[in-house]
């Protein structure tokens, strides 16, 4: 049996192990048992016989199971059977020992890993101190799916707000980029976009590690922008997926511009109305009406308007303002603001027009002068209307009471004191109520403003609590609207209590300058009727009675003149607070509107008033308002009042032809040489009644021209003309019993009452002038400057000052001392009296036009000026003509007897 048998103590058959490779198919024919202890294992990975890689696919993280199949394949018991993992998985098994050809099925679990795994179960037995063992190997592979998407915008990786700053409107790419993060493939990959963005991908599945870029695009919207790419992909039923956020900020750089002119929001024409001239304020309130900050903020004006601006930057929400100025200008105009802003390199830029009208307020005064109040005549320039003047009464007989009474001298001249005095006083107090009703409005006017401004500024210290407290974009639009109208209404209130302060102080001054005048006044009607009541008393009765001679009779003579005023609004806008002033004479009577409409007129007449001899001058002075403006127009008034030589007798005018003032004359339509006209004054009457009527009708002509009071019969010749015209002409041989001669016999007896001085005119046998020929000849400076009362005129202008007869007398008898404005003013003197008295002007005219500049420019008499300077140089030649003028060298004769007197007869 050799040396395999083995024999037991007991003289048993042994019993042999064989090894485990040994054959079970023993023959034992010895008598001992063959002993053959085997374990076998078989190990599954969640059922699967997983020896060789990779073994089951499973989820990483997911668990799995191993199941331990235990075999005792030997023929003994097997006792401490175990299974243990070499990856140290926990094994349970439901028995410890194993009959022989017993089963067990132990486990194990887990969590799974990624990728590829092998673990090794062990089991192990006993049997009679011998261990048997045997190894199963098991894999799995752990599936880690995983996906992974970057999201970028505009190529940048925007996680976190605020992401690129890009402009509104603009294109936005977006770029998706996916990778297979895990390591298995993927398919079914795609990507969405939470905004509905469509994205675009070039492959719908990915290798591990494997890597595609997504596209998308949009437009930039207004502000913050989120949205979120989301990348998924499924691997064997399973669906991984990954977001990932981007952001970008849409910029809406945006600039607003509001213009106002004069506080007024005139987009539109025509805008306030502002006076010509006047002084215009824009104000641009520029606003950052974006969401970005804007740096180079710049507001421009297309008409060249300088505009002034606080700052160059404004951020999202803020304001502010910016001003220009200029002088209105006329008619409609517009110019536009422009704002400009940067951001970022972007430029933006908005427009505002604004338009006013530019209107010039005007006022215009035209002055006429009538003898009648009938007739009117522009006289602008002297000697503008030639008036006849009486010899009595406001003319020579005034003049001869003033040098022989005493009494009667110091009540005149009181008078015109009184009476000067007293229009002063009224207009100033008219002027000092008008000043008041302006204070008393502007005073209304301010406190109004004060008011509103009060209301407007609590409003906007309350809207600025409110964003101060809830800093809301709301809030400080609300803020910033208060504050300028707060602003607004300030200003206002600053120019109303300006125009306040400059009324009242005028107001104050103008009732002052009342009372100092009244204070004058008082005094002066003191001193008047003082004056009065002496002269009552004491004066020549004949001044009294205002008569000449008993022998020339008690006839009324009158001689007025009128003025007219027309007042015209001839601008494009209403006028208001309308006065009118005269120089000379009282125009409180005169109604006049408080407004005056475009191309409204108004007018006054006020007269009748006594002519006076001598060149006369008055001014009247028209002002109305306008929106602050005061616009004004004068005009002059000029009459010379002519002191008739007296009427005479067709006898008279038949015997002196040299006396006529015209060489032919026009009666009944028909004109006649004097020669002729003559020779039918001397024809003899007979029976024809046209010769009667043609004498008496050209001596009153004549009588007329001769510059005698008229009134009383200027209706009585046109009758008289019309008569002639209808029954002449002169020689038609109308009888005297005729019908037509009894219509004409009243005429004719009012005519010949007219021609021997028993109207409103004294004959020329009460008042004779020796006038042989039509110049009474010029007299020298000795002449005049000795004879002041015999002056022509009581006051002369000489440059732009007026001296009366007593001022310029004492001037020309000053000496020179060197001093050519003296030299000047005495020629200019005596070449004006020797023009007042009537000698021709033509040659002279200009000269003393020239001459007043001169005295003008470098006078007056007295100022120093040395006859070497270029001033004499242009004044020399004007004197040396004034010079030959007052000598008789030149257009009229030089008075061979200088004493032309008025005599009484």
């Amino acid at each position: 049996m050799g040396d395999d048998r083995s024999i037991d103590s007991n003289c048993q058959p042994a019993l042999v192990t064989l090894p485990t490779n040994a054959s079970q198919d023993l023959t034992i024919d010895f008598g001992y048992y063959l002993v053959a202890p085997a374990i076998d294992i078989e190990k599954y990975t969640n059922g699967e016989d997983a020896d060789d890689p990779s073994g089951p696919i499973v989820a990483v993280g997911s668990p799995v199971e191993w199941t331990y199949v235990v075999t005792n394949i030997g023929n003994v018991e097997l006792i401490n059977v175990m299974v243990s993992d070499d990856q140290g998985v926990m094994v349970t098994c439901p028995e410890t020992s194993l009959m022989p050809g017993e089963s067990m099925t132990c486990t194990g679990q887990g969590i799974a890993m990624e990728g590829q795994y092998a673990n090794l179960g062990t089991a192990t037995g006993e049997y009679n101190g011998i261990t048997v063992e045997d190894t199963d190997p098991s894999h799995y592979f752990g599936a880690a799916a995983a996906i992974d998407i970057e999201k970028y915008t505009n190529g940048e990786d925007a996680d976190d707000p605020s992401g690129p700053i890009v402009a509104v409107g603009s294109p936005v790419e977006w770029t998706y980029v996916v990778t297979n993060i895990g390591n298995v493939e993927l398919i079914n990959v795609m990507v969405s976009d939470d905004q509905g963005v469509m994205v675009t991908c070039p492959e719908t599945s990915l290798m591990p590690g494997e890597s595609m870029t997504c596209t998308g695009q949009g437009i930039a919207m207004e502000g913050q922008y989120a949205n979120l790419g989301t990348a998924t992909g499924e691997y064997n039923g399973i669906t991984v997926e990954d977001t990932d956020p981007s952001h970008y900020f849409g910029a809406a750089a945006a600039i607003d511009i509001e213009k106002y002119t004069n506080g007024e929001d005139a987009d539109d024409p025509t805008g306030p109305i502002v006076v010509v001239g006047s002084m215009v304020e824009w104000t641009y309130v520029v606003t950052n009406t974006g969401n970005v900050p804007l740096s180079n903020v710049m507001v421009s004006d297309d008409q060249g308007v300088m505009v002034t601006c606080p700052e160059t930057s404004l951020m999202p929400g803020e304001s502010m303002t910016c001003t220009g100025q200029g002088i209105a200008m006329e008619g409609q105009y517009a110019n536009l603001g422009t704002a400009t802003g940067e951001h970022n390199g972007m430029i933006v830029e908005d427009t505002d027009p604004s338009h006013y009208f530019g209107v010039a307020p005007s006022i215009d005064l035209e002055k006429y002068v009538s003898k009648d109040g009938m007739n009117w005549f522009d006289a602008d320039e002297p000697p503008g209307l030639l008036v006849p003047v009486c010899p009595n009464g406001s003319g020579y007989g005034d003049k001869d009471c003033s040098e022989k009474d005493y009494y009667w001298s110091k009540y005149d001249s009181s008078k015109r004191d009184y009476d000067y005095k007293k229009s002063d006083y009224e207009k100033k107090r008219d002027d000092r109520d008008r000043s008041k009703s302006d204070y008393e409005k502007s005073k209304k006017d301010k406190d109004d403003k004060k008011s509103k401004y009060e209301s407007r500024k609590a409003a906007y210290e309350s809207a600025k609590e409110r964003y101060e407290r809830r800093s809301s974009r709301y809030n400080m639009e609300e803020m910033e609207k208060a504050k300028q109208e707060y602003e607004k209404s300030k200003s206002d209130y600053d120019k109303s209590k300006s125009d306040y302060d400059k009324k009242k102080s005028d107001y104050d001054k103008k009732k002052s300058d009342t009372e100092k005048s009244k204070y004058d006044l008082d005094k002066s009607k003191s001193k008047y009727d003082k004056d009065k009541y002496e002269w009552d008393k004491y004066g020549d009765k004949e001044c009294k009675d205002g008569k000449i001679y008993d022998k020339c009779g008690d006839f009324e003579c009158e001689s007025f003149v009128y003025f007219r005023f027309l007042v015209t609004n001839d601008g494009p806008v209403p006028l208001t607070e309308i006065t009118l002033e005269d120089t000379v004479f009282d125009v409180s009577d005169c109604v006049i509107p408080q407004t005056l409409a475009p191309g409204a007129s108004f007018e006054c007449v006020i007269g009748p008033f006594p002519a006076e001899a001598g060149q006369h001058k008055n001014t009247g002075t028209a002002t109305g308002w306008y929106a602050g403006i005061q616009v004004m127009d004068s005009d002059d008034a000029h009459y010379y009042g002519k002191v008739g030589t007296g009427t005479g007798t067709p006898g008279y005018w038949k015997n002196h032809s040299e006396a006529w003032p015209v060489t032919h004359i026009s009666i009944g339509g028909i004109t006649y040489s004097k020669k002729d006209a003559i020779d039918w004054m001397n024809k003899p009457v007979k029976r024809d009644k046209t010769l009667t009527l043609f004498q008496a009708l050209v001596a009153a002509k004549l009588n007329v021209l001769m510059g005698n009071v008229s009134y009383c019969i200027d209706d009585i010749i046109a009758a008289a003309d019309q008569w002639m015209a209808t029954y002449g002409p002169v020689g038609n041989g109308v009888e005297a019993s005729s019908s037509a001669w009894a219509m004409a016999e009243p005429l004719y007896m009012m005519l010949d009452d007219y021609n021997n001085g028993l109207l409103c005119a004294p004959s020329r046998d009460c008042l004779e002038k020796d006038e042989v020929k039509k110049d009474k000849g010029v007299k020298s400076t000795s002449y005049w400057k000795g004879q002041d009362k015999s002056w022509p005129t009581r006051s002369l202008k000489v440059g732009d000052k007026t001296y009366d007869r007593k001022d310029a007398t004492k001037i020309m008898k000053s000496p020179s001392k060197k001093d050519v404005t003296y030299t000047m003013f005495r020629a200019l003197v005596v070449a004006k009296l020797n023009v007042a008295e009537g000698n021709s002007k033509s040659c002279v005219e200009d000269t003393i036009k020239d001459a007043d500049k001169w005295m003008e420019k470098y006078g007056p008499a007295g100022k120093g000026l040395s006859s070497n300077t270029r001033a004499w140089r242009e004044g020399e030649g004007l004197f040396q003509t004034l010079d030959d003028y007052n000598n008789g060298k030149l257009c009229a004769p030089f008075a061979k007897d200088e004493i032309t007197s008025w005599v009484r007869r």
